[in-house]
């Protein structure tokens, strides 16, 4: 059945790079606001190895995440 107003019925599926793309992209920018927001909330030496860790997840996740989307073009 086929609604115009709906769309034309053909549904697009998300590839599996696209969806580990968004989902890293959004972990990597997510883990560095975060821990950039607590450091400030509650004073740098306290988040130190939370710190640390989000500075070395979020550019890699950042990396894999540009790799995936360049496969995608």
């Amino acid at each position: 059945m086929n609604f115009p107003f709906l769309g034309d019925g053909i549904h697009h599926l998300w590839d599996l790079r696209l969806v580990i793309d968004m989902f890293l992209g959004g972990a990597g920018v997510g883990a560095f606001i975060i821990i950039i927001l607590a450091s400030f909330s509650a004073g740098w030496d306290k988040f130190k190895k939370v710190r640390n860790a989000a500075v070395v997840f979020a550019p890699i996740a950042l990396g894999i995440s540009l790799l995936l989307l360049a496969t995608e073009l």
